[in-house]
């Protein structure tokens, strides 16, 4: 296999600020809601001990978030077929997943996570994409942007659970994911740059999960 020529270009501004979510639910129809996904998730510290419930993205979640926000779980989304953690779950799995916290098709997306950076949101963004997902953004700063501008958070448990709803009509767009094949092939043929988005201590092999490293690949500090 080769790696395709295009993995499947969006346009589209795919950030939305503080300011353009505030407007976006001050002005939602009922019709057209806005639907919100706290998409929190935590990669252990470079020097914490191992997670636990009061450092959960769960617990965050709980303890304040953007009113009306549903929790992602990141882990739950995902293929339990495979031996890996979080690997890209089936058209259906993902369907089945979002119906239940109430997204459907024709909902507009906003993802956000609770720190500042793009650790986590961007997996729940791409899985809404990979899907064909018609409107979906991630918000620029997270949570610490959205309290920075002095907006209100709900905090505790949500008062009632998310309504589910039926999300139709997810299939995987072509090209937006390669195979271990196509990446070998690109170590020989070196058509495209991979980058790695992990923290360093993974991309250095000093945590466990990064027992190796692929050739010729390249870091980008985000």
């Amino acid at each position: 296999m080769t790696i395709p020529e295009s993995a499947g270009a969006h346009k589209k501004n795919n950030l939305i600020s503080v300011a353009e979510l505030a407007r976006l639910l001050q002005d939602a129809e009922p019709d057209s809601p806005v639907k919100l996904i706290d998409a929190s998730w935590y990669a252990p510290a470079d020097d914490a001990e191992e997670e636990g419930p009061e450092t959960s993205p769960l617990h965050d979640y709980m303890k304040e978030r953007i009113p009306g926000a549903v929790f992602f779980d990141h882990d739950q989304i995902s293929d339990f077929n495979s031996p890996l953690p979080q690997a890209t779950p089936t058209a259906q799995r993902f369907a089945t997943c979002v119906g239940e916290l109430g997204v459907s098709r024709t909902d507009r997306v906003v993802v956000y996570e609770g720190s500042a950076g793009y650790e986590s949101a961007p997996r729940a963004w791409f899985l809404f994409k990979l899907y064909g997902h018609p409107d979906v953004k991630v918000l620029e700063g997270g949570l610490p942007a959205w309290l920075e501008e002095g907006y209100e958070v709900e905090r505790g448990q949500p008062s009632a659970p998310p309504k589910p709803a039926v999300y139709e009509g997810a299939a995987e767009e072509p090209g937006m994911q390669i195979d271990v094949s196509q990446v070998v092939d690109n170590l020989r043929l070196q058509r495209v740059q991979v980058v790695d988005c992990r923290r360093p201590s993974f991309f250095s092999g000093e945590k466990k999960e990064s027992l190796f490293n692929v050739v010729n690949e390249g870091r980008v500090k985000y």
